[in-house]
């Protein structure tokens, strides 16, 4: 969150930028309020099929909205429609499932890495 100095708003309908990222640092969106907006109600406005997110956002007065590498890359697949179905599947679960989702990829990536462990070792050498 951003509050925006005095000599900008001039430029600006309002004085709290907010900045979403995505997990890599990237900005996926700037949003500009008049007030600071709840933290859960933010989460809320962006997933609001989640239980755990709950609130009522101040009115949003001006978005910008930034296309990312993996949006530009699949955007052939928004005809198909799985592209909102695979870009929204992080957004619609619980913490609980998503942060298990997560664990579950490191460990059968540790367990890959353990049962190719020869093979890996002869490839690295040459």
């Amino acid at each position: 969150m951003i509050r925006v100095a005095e000599a900008a708003l001039q430029e600006l309908p309002g004085c709290v930028l907010v900045v979403a990222t995505n997990c890599n640092g990237g900005v996926k969106e700037v949003l500009c309020f008049a007030d600071v907006p709840d933290r859960w109600a933010l989460w809320h406005h962006r997933c609001p099929e989640v239980a755990d997110f709950a609130g009522q956002l101040h009115p949003i007065l001006a978005r910008a909205r930034l296309r990312g590498v993996l949006e530009g890359a699949f955007g052939h697949v928004t005809t198909l429609g799985l592209a909102s179905q695979l870009f929204g599947l992080y957004e619609r679960m619980s913490s609980a499932t998503f942060w298990t989702i997560h664990a579950s990829i490191a460990a059968t990536g540790g367990l890959l890495a353990t049962a190719l462990r020869g093979r890996l070792e002869r490839w690295l050498r040459g």
